[in-house]
């Protein structure tokens, strides 16, 4: 069961999420096209890819990672960022750092995957997503107008590249406005109610 405090904590992480919004376009050399497993397999999936990517042995068929694997996995690429002059391979050992840290964290607080909040859940799932590719381009927009990008100087060269990204941005845009004027209206409906 939720306390009070863990779920205004739980909003309020929704609701700085909703404040910003993210596109990645990424460079794959296979697309399977499945569908996400689920929090449990992908979970699984993410150990497996990250341990092939640093040459250690991967967990059984449907064994799930522990903090501590996670940590070990973490810890390996953050080692072998420093001798790596590839940018490609030193950011995906980064994103591996860095996402390892992060799930060991959530596993810590609650080692039952299936037990997972929402924020949990889909931190998960954006790792799966990412999963050892690399980003060509990435674009961040926040509520209050602040616009990033980044672009990798090699997808300068493909011009339909930076085309999809842009339609990618635009059909999360239009996304983005309708979740936002969905929950204005519902937080006007519920200060109505109240009154």
């Amino acid at each position: 069961m939720i306390n009070g405090s863990d779920l205004a904590a739980r909003t309020e992480q929704i609701l700085v999420d909703l404040l910003s919004l993210e596109v990645n376009t990424i460079w794959s050399e296979s697309i399977t096209g499945e569908r996400y497993p689920g929090v449990e397999q992908a979970l699984h999936e993410v150990d497996k890819l990250y341990a092939e990517r640093l040459g250690i042995a991967p967990l059984a068929h449907g064994e799930l990672p522990s903090a501590e694997r996670l940590m070990v996995l973490a810890d390996e690429a953050r080692r072998r960022q420093d001798g790596v002059e590839n940018d490609d391979q030193r950011a995906i050992l980064a994103r591996i750092s860095s996402n390892g840290y992060t799930l060991a964290r959530i596993l810590h607080i609650q080692p039952n995957p299936a037990l997972w909040a929402p924020t949990e859940r889909a931190t998960l799932r954006k790792v799966w997503d990412m999963g050892t590719e690399i980003i060509v381009a990435q674009t961040i927009i926040t509520l209050d107008g602040d616009v990033t990008m980044r672009v990798r100087p090699s997808a300068l060269a493909e011009p339909r590249l930076l085309d999809v990204h842009k339609q990618q941005v635009g059909a999360a845009m239009t996304f983005w406005r309708g979740l936002v004027d969905v929950l204005s209206t519902l937080v006007t409906s519920l200060r109505t109610g109240l009154r």
